[in-house]
């Protein structure tokens, strides 16, 4: 290998024996490609020169290009670590080779860039992440949120986080960048489901459920490198997704939020001096929920194409009526029936008020039809269709047919 390196350089490997008396005639063309293809040493003529020194010469060049060989050899000759899959199975049923019951002994046991895959099942306890990892499971489609079916361990990598308050009720703490978690189903967290921290970034959660959670994510990522929160579903929890320590560069993106019935589908607050910037909220979908968003501290962001449907009443106590919004808030007038559209395409504007009587404008009085009388019967036929209003039907026989009466 050696030799083919030096010969790839145009080094013959036999040395520099040819620099001698008999052979002073010769031309000799040494190219390097040291510097990556594109230095050439010029012809080199000897004759005339001394002997000694032209051999000094090529000996130094020999030396620079059997360094470069051995450091190209020691390169090419590293083998590529490959990441691992490490397989997890509560009770070896479902995979019965899985080495790992517990995700917490998985992680431990990864290296940068693992991945751990769990298989149908019911996890438990609570899970460290200090390196770049993926963790991937089994979980149902997000996208029937709303007629979520009961979950079964036998089709479905459920974690149940912790019931309890505080830090200990953590499901998932994230202290690395570089992590994923996909198609994992949480439950019955009394803190959060899952927490990522402010020093770290890039973190992406897609395709999981999470249930019954005090919070389903606290969502504290920030760094140079967007975070992402794509096609989720949050069923039934207190707050789906709340941040408050300076989130930034991040997506939340195509999530359904579900019957969010302690504070709303997505809190942004701000806990401390610093403030959510960069943030993209756009796509999602909320269907009974509390409140769909409360943003709070939040700069040089886009709130944008989120479609609201709930049973609920507005501030005054009065039902709301479901409309299509356009861009910008505006009802769409005329829009289809809702028995022809996706449920989750309307959004909720609030009913105002019916007026009382006295609170009308005396112009809108003014502006009402008189009754009728006389003069309008005696324009009947003569431009005029029908009277506006007949007052006494009694007293004009068969004029009401097909007219309106009072």
């Amino acid at each position: 290998m050696f030799r083919k390196c030096l010969s790839f350089v145009g080094i013959p490997s036999s040395g520099f024996a040819y620099v001698r008396g008999v052979e002073t005639e010769s031309r000799r063309k040494l190219v390097a490609d040291a510097a990556g293809g594109a230095a050439a040493l010029s012809t080199i003529e000897t004759k005339g020169r001394d002997p000694l020194v032209t051999a000094t010469f090529f000996a130094s060049v020999h030396r620079i290009a059997a360094a470069l060989c051995a450091a190209i050899l020691i390169v090419s000759t590293a083998a590529p670590v490959s990441a691992a899959t490490l397989l997890v199975d509560d009770d070896s049923v479902q995979c019965p080779t899985a080495p790992y019951t517990t995700i917490q002994a998985a992680v431990a046991a990864s290296s940068a860039g693992d991945t751990v895959k769990l298989c149908a099942g019911l996890y438990g306890g609570q899970v460290v992440i200090t390196h770049p990892l993926k963790i991937f499971g089994k979980a149902p489609n997000p996208e029937t949120c709303n007629t979520l079916a009961p979950l079964s361990p036998t089709a479905h990598s459920i974690f149940d986080a912790p019931a309890v308050a505080g830090p200990g009720g953590i499901g998932i703490d994230v202290l690395a960048d570089n992590v994923t978690i996909q198609d994992v189903v949480f439950r019955g967290a009394g803190e959060a489901a899952v927490r990522t921290d402010p020093a770290y970034a890039k973190f992406q959660l897609k395709f999981s459920v999470f249930t019954l959670n005090a919070n389903g994510l606290y969502f504290h990522s920030a760094g140079t490198t967007t975070s992402s929160v794509k096609d989720n579903c949050f069923h039934q929890n207190g707050t789906g997704i709340r941040a408050g320590y300076g989130l930034k560069k991040a997506l939340i993106q195509k999530n359904y939020f579900f019957g969010s019935n302690v504070g709303a589908g997505i809190i942004l607050d701000q806990l401390s001096a610093t403030t959510n910037e960069k943030l993209k909220i756009q796509s999602n979908r909320s269907m009974n929920d509390a409140t769909f968003a409360v943003i709070v501290g939040t700069v040089d962001s886009t709130v944008a194409k989120n479609k609201i449907l709930g049973k609920c009443d507005d501030r005054h106590g009065h039902p709301v009526r479901r409309q299509q919004l356009r861009p910008g808030g505006q009802a769409e007038h005329g829009a289809k029936p809702r028995d022809q559209r996706h449920p989750l395409q309307h959004a909720i504007l609030p009913r105002l008020p019916a007026e009382r009587p006295e609170q009308r404008p005396q112009r809108e009085q003014e502006r009402r039809p008189e009754p009728w009388d006389a003069r309008d019967h005696d324009r009947i036929g003569r431009g005029r269709s029908q009277p506006r209003f007949l007052t006494r039907p009694e007293e004009h026989g068969d004029q009401c047919r097909g007219r309106r009466c009072r």
